[in-house]
């Protein structure tokens, strides 16, 4: 989450645009990349709804998305700045129709490249970038019934573990192992917390724990298609 490290958003973006970041890259580091069709990156962006106090401001619209295209206009000016994306999402207002961009196609069209080439051996990354309320963790965890990213993602893998399992393998391997680790490791001013770990907690506050020695949760399935803590 957020975006401790990296440069900071082009001044002409809005808050309500976020971008995500997907990146694969081949395991053997021969520069293969991954099985999807838009090469080793792919970047989006994603236009949210206005939030309470912009509505309350009656803020005007500043962002078009034309296919790929995310185009910004100057609302003093009137000149407009046109940015070239893998995707630009409209998700700004639902009555749009198939213009509209809800979680699910976000998951398609990222979230399941990503998963496919994880799934095929390759080393996969997936984050997303953008301001304070710009909707980073709606996109990737979501809320309620509209989940995210991560939330359809796990439970993509862990249906496919259970159907090889019924099937007799685990993970696409006959008689294999499959297992699966999460650590959940929190960046705030360039301060790493591990999530996970009750050894420590930290003293700067936050209510987070602190990272010592990469604590992250496991679950072992074996060839009985079994879970394991």
């Amino acid at each position: 989450r957020g975006g401790e490290g990296l440069p900071p958003p082009h001044p002409l973006f809005p808050s309500c645009l976020l971008a995500t970041v997907a990146m694969v890259r081949a395991d053997d580091g021969g520069g293969g990349g991954g099985l999807g069709s838009g090469g080793n990156v792919r970047v989006a962006v994603r236009c949210r709804p206005f939030n309470a106090r912009e509505n309350q401001l009656q803020s005007p619209c500043v962002v078009a998305m034309r296919g790929p295209e995310t185009v910004i206009t100057n609302p003093v000016t009137g000149a407009t700045k046109t940015f070239t994306f893998d995707y630009s999402y409209w998700s700004h207002d639902a009555s749009r129709g198939a213009g509209y961009a809800s979680q699910q196609t976000i998951f398609d069209d990222l979230g399941r490249d990503v998963l496919e080439n994880a799934w095929a051996g390759y080393n996969v990354c997936l984050f997303a970038y953008g301001q304070t309320g710009s909707g980073k963790s709606y996109s990737m965890v979501g809320y309620g019934e509209e989940e995210g990213i991560v939330p359809k993602a796990c439970r993509e893998i862990f249906a496919r573990l259970h159907a090889a399992d019924s099937g007799g393998c685990n993970g696409g391997v006959p008689g294999g192992n499959a297992q699966v680790e999460v650590t959940m490791i929190e960046i705030y001013n360039e301060r790493v917390k591990d999530l996970l770990s009750l050894s420590a907690v930290s003293s700067g506050g936050g209510g987070g724990v602190s990272a010592r020695g990469g604590h992250g949760a496991s679950t072992h399935r074996g060839g009985d298609g079994r879970g394991g803590g």
